[in-house]
């Protein structure tokens, strides 16, 4: 046995891994997750209601070896699980770490960092995993297949009906002729009426709900709604909470403000923020779809990380068994030459919207 696979044993790795797993919550970012539930998915299943048209191109990651085609483009609904995948360079100085134990003049200190960092990355990784599964999620939503990097191009639907995606005849940030209350009474009838869909919850921005507060049609409707004598100020625009309370029994709604992001890296190291969700669409849903397998899932495989690792001489823990993900495990030369040792994040699945209309959009209302 190599020096390095006795110091990232699969049992080691596998119980830093499930540590971080067993101690982490979902992250506080997010929306979706905690919702949608996570099945098992077999290879042969169909993952997702795909229309549209996915290019796929080169992967290439900073330490790869060689660059994989994957075939040329097709027309089709996804049958294949994709793979959300993201790896973590140790620095010279873990490395430095690493050689001293390997070498067996390491310290007790250094085997403990060596620890604490793989915990650090793996957990970082695999929030990193959640996160694009998250972003995932608001696609489905909102019927918006868009994705462009990490040698991957989507573009296409989920299948949501198009009449469920409404754009407004004029833009809630207009306030003086808006209608965002019409807007949202017509959609959610729609919903229920054509679809047997009863939209209870509407999640939009705050900058949406802002416009919306400050509409005529709100403030004249919330003043007949609340009995405030013609003339006097609603409350504080401000006071977010009371408006999203009174919005709601307007409504009829359970209202929830959402402005979570995340963070990007770019091939060359450049570090981006993005939304996952436009500030101008706002989703109609129905909490009943809440957890229902019926409604829609994330379709969970096995990574094909977990077969090959089990084999393969140059990955380290994570790996007994065939496992779903998300994941963690570590990769690298025996010898540290080249000194090289990769932390990775795998999840293999995609988002299946098994009914159409569990959702409804409205989009670009500001």
């Amino acid at each position: 046995m190599n020096p390095l696979a006795s110091i990232l044993a699969q049992t080691r790795v596998q119980r830093i891994v499930q540590d971080v797993l067993d101690v982490q919550l979902l992250p506080s970012n997010t929306y979706w997750l905690g919702k949608i539930p996570v099945v098992s998915a077999d290879e042969g299943e169909i993952l997702a209601r795909y229309e549209g048209r996915i290019s796929i191109a080169d992967i290439i990651a900073d330490d790869a070896s060689a660059i994989v085609k994957a075939g040329t483009p097709v027309t089709l609904e996804i049958s294949e699980v994709p793979n959300l995948k993201h790896g973590r360079r140790m620095g010279q100085e873990a490395l430095n770490r690493l050689r001293r134990l390997a070498t067996g003049t390491g310290t007790a200190a250094d085997d403990r960092a060596i620890q604490e960092r793989l915990a650090q990355d793996l957990s970082e990784l695999i929030t990193g995993v959640r996160l694009r599964m998250e972003s995932i999620f608001w696609m489905m939503a909102t019927d918006r297949m868009s994705y462009d990097g990490l040698g991957i191009k989507l573009d296409g639907s989920f299948g949501m009906p198009a009449d469920l995606k409404v754009t407004p005849l004029v833009q809630w940030s207009t306030p003086a002729t808006a209608t965002p209350i019409d807007d949202t009474y017509t959609l959610v009838n729609l919903g229920s009426q054509k679809y047997g869909v009863n939209y209870d919850r509407i999640t939009l921005s705050t900058a949406a709900l802002r416009a919306i507060i400050a509409t005529q049609q709100y403030q004249d409707q919330v003043k007949t709604l609340r009995a405030i004598p013609v003339g006097a100020p609603l409350p504080a625009a401000g006071n977010m909470a009371l408006h999203r309370q009174m919005l709601g029994d307007l409504l009829g709604l359970r209202v929830e403000t959402f402005d979570g992001g995340y963070q990007t890296e770019g091939p060359g190291g450049s570090i981006g923020t993005a939304r996952f969700c436009a500030q101008g669409d706002v989703v109609l849903s129905s909490t009943t779809a809440d957890g229902s397998r019926a409604a829609w899932d994330f379709a969970n495989g096995i990574v094909t990380e977990s077969v090959v690792g089990q084999i393969s001489g140059n990955a380290y823990g994570g790996f007994a068994s065939e496992a779903r993900g998300p994941v963690g495990y570590v990769t690298g030369t025996p010898d540290l030459n080249p000194p090289t040792i990769t932390t990775w994040a795998v999840a293999r699945g995609f988002a299946r919207r098994h009914m159409k209309a569990v959702t409804a959009v409205l989009r670009g209302v500001i």
